[in-house]
């Protein structure tokens, strides 16, 4: 710690007192130097009391900052020296009476002396650095004086030195006694203020630092950015790795995040995985968007956590000032708006405020409260069917579909629902009632295969394997017939428990398919270990076959790399006649697209497959 840091911990106690105490300690001067008249001289003695209420006004003064509870180091500086000035003087009283002739002033000045010796060891317990000053010129002047005067008989002057001695002994071994004792204060008072002021976990600052630092930055009219920052996919390290490993990758990002801004930005963790950057405004845009991708950036290195690796991102969001407000809670909630854009586009990216993020935020407000309506009463959502079709042209599955026809804003794109249901804790609950009104739909339609789509938040919660085989058995459903689909993303954040649920589901006669095959790096190197039953080829293959030899080659690969493992394939995405005869000659197992059926209310799945059925005659 610094030299003015140690300081300010030892004299921010006593500094209050002296100033407290100034005024009576300037009346009892008053009266020492009036009585000090007769024997000393009205000169020696108002030339004496002037001096003294100088120092004592300088020391009153020096210590009036303290009652904040805060001295800057300069105050620290001026405290000490008006110390150092106003000991002396008291002790020079003491100085005046020894040399005086007058009869009995040596006794006096040993008097006022052992009064001041014995005065300053109050302070024993608030500053050892006062009862350094305090001490220093007092035992210098009765070394001084009365161990060299010859007026003194020899057992007088022994007398004296023995309780000069005890008295010193007394003051130091206090001191010394007690050293630890403030120490340990300092320490406790240097954690509360640190704690104060900083996040404990991160050394960040918090939240109350950095409104004071904004509201700074608003009085001089700085141009700033406020930028909010939440991490991607963190609760996922904390359900999976557990809380430890949590508290390790917060502690990582923010070490991180000081390294990715300019030094004078201020830097603090609000809570959680929150984290808010107060930097100066780049002169540029594009200095502005290098700033918050240089962030982002730092999430792109996995982080070495206990019990694993762990890859997360980050989302921004920005607010400008002055551009977007003066006010420090309006531009705070301005980024977290612009926040809460970011992780809507699908996160790992930033967004700058503006006038539709607030309206598209209001909206999805809006929505999610909406959504938590129709999950409690169960009315408003849907399912829709989209039927497979084999290499044959005949249909004997189905894939179910989200839908939610909204009165106002028409049908809401199922990854719209399913964003939000994530971002809000309400997908368990609907991807319950998914599995459930998937189940019944598959109890009356007895000879259809039904694929359900789960979200990875599913597989994490505890118990979802149990729930599954409890349902479908109260729906009178054979589990042979119903296919979870599960994104191939999950490959990326397997953990033992994600690896057991799907064992269990698959023992129980549940079939599992990777649905968005081809989209990871780590598909080919690790399906391998990763049991399930059947691959989907993602859309994104088909739309550029005719033209893209790269994308037909994947697609090829994929289809002889599942039948090579036994696994059954599916291509999703099939539009045009090209695109089934190529996958047809391909061996593809099934297929999925508009070119056969869009998804259909079951209403309408009747007369769908009683077509199918006729052309199927026809073709025979």
């Amino acid at each position: 710690m610094r030299l003015f840091d140690r300081l300010h911990l030892d004299v921010i106690d006593v500094a209050p007192v002296q100033h407290r105490i100034g005024p009576y300690r300037s009346g009892i001067a008053t009266i020492l130097g009036l009585l000090s008249i007769a024997p000393l001289g009205a000169r020696t003695a108002l030339a004496w009391l002037a001096t003294m209420l100088v120092c004592e006004a300088w020391t009153w003064l020096a210590t009036r900052s303290s009652l904040s509870g805060r001295m800057t180091n300069r105050q620290i500086v001026n405290y000490i020296a008006s110390g150092l000035a106003t000991v002396p003087c008291w002790t020079m009283l003491g100085v005046l009476y020894w040399i005086s002739s007058v009869e009995g002033s040596t006794e006096i000045a040993l008097v006022i002396w052992a009064a001041q010796l014995i005065y300053t060891q109050r302070f024993i317990y608030q500053s050892l650095t006062a009862i350094i000053i305090g001490n220093i010129s007092n035992i210098a002047a009765m070394l001084i004086f009365p161990l060299m005067d010859t007026r003194l008989d020899t057992s007088v002057q022994i007398l004296l030195i023995t309780g000069l001695i005890v008295s010193i002994g007394f003051a130091l071994s206090g001191a010394l006694m007690t050293m630890k004792n403030v120490q340990s204060l300092s320490k406790e008072k240097a954690a509360v203020e640190y704690g104060a002021t900083h996040d404990l976990l991160t050394g960040l600052m918090n939240r109350s630092v950095f409104q004071q630092s904004l509201v700074s930055a608003i009085s001089r009219d700085q141009k700033s950015a406020v930028l909010f920052i939440d991490l991607d996919r963190f609760k996922r390290v904390n359900d999976t790795l557990g809380h430890q490993a949590g508290d390790a990758l917060l502690e990582g990002f923010s070490q991180r995040l000081k390294q990715a801004v300019p030094e004078d930005a201020i830097v603090a963790r609000f809570g959680g995985d929150e984290f808010a950057v107060l930097l100066k405004l780049p002169e540029t845009r594009q200095e502005l968007e290098d700033a918050c991708f240089n962030i982002i950036r730092t999430t792109q290195t996995k982080f070495m956590l206990p019990g694993g690796f762990a890859q997360v991102g980050a989302s921004v969001g920005v607010a400008l000032l002055p551009d977007h407000g003066r006010d420090p809670g309006e531009l705070m909630r301005k980024s977290d708006l612009a926040l809460y854009s970011a992780k809507a586009a699908g996160r790992g990216t930033f967004k700058l405020f503006n006038s539709e993020i607030e309206a598209t935020v209001r909206e999805r407000t809006k929505l999610e409260a909406e959504l938590r309506s129709i999950l409690t009463e169960g009315a408003g959502l849907e399912l829709h069917y989209q039927p497979k079709l084999d290499s044959q042209g005949s249909s004997c599955s189905v894939e179910s579909l989200l839908r939610w026809k909204h009165p106002e804003l028409g049908n809401i794109a199922p990854t719209h629902i399913i964003d939000i249901a994530e971002d809000t804790g309400l997908i368990i609950p609907l991807g319950q009632w998914v599995i459930r009104t998937a189940l019944a739909f598959a109890a009356r339609w007895p000879v259809l295969g039904v694929a359900i789509n789960i979200s990875p938040a599913q597989l994490h919660g505890a118990g979802f394997s149990d729930w599954v085989i409890k349902e479908a058995l109260a729906a009178g459903v054979e589990p042979k017939r119903i296919e979870f689909e599960i994104t191939e993303t999950i490959l990326l954040d397997e953990t033992p428990e994600t690896a057991q649920t799907l064992k269990t589901l698959r023992e129980a006669g549940f079939s599992i398919a990777l649905t968005d095959f081809g989209t990871g790096y780590a598909s080919l190197r690790r399906l391998h270990s990763f049991k399930v039953d059947r691959v989907k080829i993602d859309r994104s293959f088909l739309h550029n076959l005719e033209s893209d030899a790269e994308a037909t080659a994947i697609v090829q690969a994929v289809i002889q790399l599942g039948h090579a493992m036994g696994l059954q394939v599916t291509a999703e995405g099939v539009e045009t006649a090209a695109h089934r005869n190529f996958l047809k000659h391909a061996g593809v197992d099934e297929m999925q697209g508009f070119l056969f059926a869009k998804a259909k209310p079951e209403a309408e799945l009747l007369d769908f497959f009683n077509e199918i059925a006729k052309k199927i005659t026809r073709a025979a």
